[in-house]
């Protein structure tokens, strides 16, 4: 056993020259998070991606391969910078503490700037085809060791003057692409751009952010079909992150793959430690697997605390209006509709609360709002404290505020079409990927 032991330990010695050497041209991409600095956590299916994720893996890829390149897409900050600035803060922290070698300053960055958004000092940001007014953090071509990195953004409805790539297809040769460096291109743009890009052939390698419009709510078909990553002009082919930062993209000119055989049990047989390379592109998909809780520990535990200011900030507002409230709460249905009731208690809705106490979200206000009664809505739930009648999914999800009904036991119209709505209201990719009303609805019929 301990012979065994000993060369597998030898072996291990002699893959790492190889790997440093072979992923001398081995990159791993990530963007378009769009706000999800961690994902909601509902669905096992779409549980992927967040900031954490990825700092856990590339923090540990760095350890086998100091040489390992890492590129950041950008369009990482939320769309509504006037809802949800706190989180761009955190996110914007922890995406510093990566360390990118190089950033791409996509359209999100630039509408943030935009607003005034202050980005952490040491991100490598790079736009190459605009001269605009962040000049000052975002440079037009950023060197790394072997690499020099470009970047490309297009967007027609900026207010300043950006210069596309069709008006001026020299814009990157002005920009002195070095032969003795591997020049990399940060790009996002639509396909009649690229193709422009790819028939300059100025680039070793081009990674695209993702097309998806950036109002879409991210699916899990991408990991379902990796081929949707794959942007094909003519007979060339450009790989895209993962929408909403759920994978980390893997590729470069050439990955160490395998090295066969690496030692042999025979002492008589010569260990062949000759690597095998080969074209790899694939993507690591950022699950619970990767959730480590010291990972960007710090940034975490600031946001969180924020987090739960903004909620009890929110919930002192909210309860001011809980004297008025017309919500009632389902232990007032009890007394009429007891064999409803009972339905409810059964049922996953009645303990709604619980699982966000379970996962200390239960003072997030992103979280709370789909686990209580009119979370969203004027008089519904603000705190455990203020409303705690209001805790859970309940009757008034669907039926709407029934104070009134209680008071005057009028049977009230009711709609199958208003409780399916109300139902897609939270139970909505990310948060419910397999959702049909019909399948869901014999769950809680009554």
């Amino acid at each position: 056993m301990f012979k065994i032991l000993q060369i597998l330990i030898i072996s291990c010695l002699l893959m790492l020259p190889m790997a440093a050497f072979a992923n001398d041209y081995g990159w791993l991409s990530f963007g378009d998070l769009r706000g999800n600095i961690e994902p909601c956590g509902c669905d096992p299916e779409t549980d992927l991606g967040g900031i954490r994720r990825i700092n856990t893996v590339i923090t540990r890829e760095r350890l086998f391969d100091p040489l390992l390149k890492v590129y950041d897409l950008g369009n990482n900050l939320p769309l509504n910078m006037t809802a949800f600035g706190n989180k761009a803060k955190y996110l914007d922290l922890g995406l510093a503490q990566i360390k990118a070698d190089a950033a791409l300053f996509n359209v999100l960055e630039i509408n943030a700037a935009q607003e005034g958004f202050e980005f952490a000092k040491n991100r490598k940001f790079v736009l190459s085809n605009s001269k605009t007014k962040f000049d000052k953090i975002v440079a037009s071509s950023v060197v790394v060791g072997d690499r020099k990195f470009f970047g490309y953004v297009y967007r027609k409805d900026l207010d300043y003057s950006l210069q596309t790539i069709l008006e001026n297809p020299d814009i990157f040769k002005k920009l002195d692409p070095n032969k003795n460096k591997k020049n990399t291109l940060l790009f996002s743009g639509p396909d009649a751009h690229l193709q422009v890009v790819l028939d300059l052939k100025l680039f070793d390698e081009i990674i695209s952010s993702n097309r998806a419009d950036l109002t879409e709510t991210p699916t899990f078909a991408e990991k379902a079909n990796i081929e949707l990553l794959k942007r094909t002009l003519k007979d060339e082919t450009v790989w895209m992150v993962p929408v909403g930062g759920q994978g980390l993209l893997r590729g470069g000119n050439k990955l160490f793959s395998i090295a066969q055989p690496i030692f042999s049990l025979d002492k008589s047989a010569a260990i062949d430690a000759s690597p095998i390379f080969k074209e790899v592109t694939q993507v690591t998909w950022l699950d619970n697997n990767e959730e480590k809780p010291e990972s960007l520990k710090e940034v975490f535990d600031a946001y969180n605390k924020s987090q739960k200011k903004d909620f009890f900030e929110y919930a002192a507002h909210r309860a001011k209006a809980l004297k008025a409230s017309n919500f009632a709460g389902a232990a007032a249905c009890k007394a009429c509709h007891s064999v409803e009731y009972q339905v409810w208690e059964q049922s996953a809705h009645a303990n709604a609360y619980s699982t966000l106490k379970n996962k200390s979200k239960n003072q997030d206000l992103e979280c709370v709002k789909c686990h209580v009664v009119g979370g969203d809505e004027v008089g519904g739930f603000a705190s455990l404290e203020t409303s705690p009648h209001l805790k859970n999914v309940q009757c008034e999800n669907c039926h709407g505020p029934r104070k009134e009904h209680i008071n005057n036991p009028v049977p009230p119209e009711f709609k199958q079409q208003s409780a399916k709505n109300a139902c897609k209201s939270c139970h909505h990719i990310p948060h419910s990927a397999d959702f049909q009303f019909e399948k869901y609805w014999k769950r809680i019929k009554h």
